[in-house]
């Protein structure tokens, strides 16, 4: 099991991997954290890259104790 902090991006309007599949995936991840990302599909990163880097960019700075979660 991974036991590190993780980031879960997704889209509400993913039909490969629903957003029920997310909630999933952070019972099993027990430091997961997810984001969902309105008006996307699965391709989050091509559909709203901006969007992408600045949860990423939050989500490490958190962790590296740079801003406040």
């Amino acid at each position: 099991m991974l036991t590190v902090p993780t980031l879960l991006l997704w889209g509400d309007r993913d039909r490969a991997v629903t957003t029920a599949d997310c909630e999933r995936w952070q019972q099993v991840l027990h430091h997961a954290e997810a984001v969902v990302i309105e008006g996307c599909g699965h391709a989050v990163a091509e559909e709203q890259p901006a969007r992408v880097v600045a949860e990423v960019s939050r989500f490490l700075g958190v962790r590296a104790g740079l801003v406040h979660g």
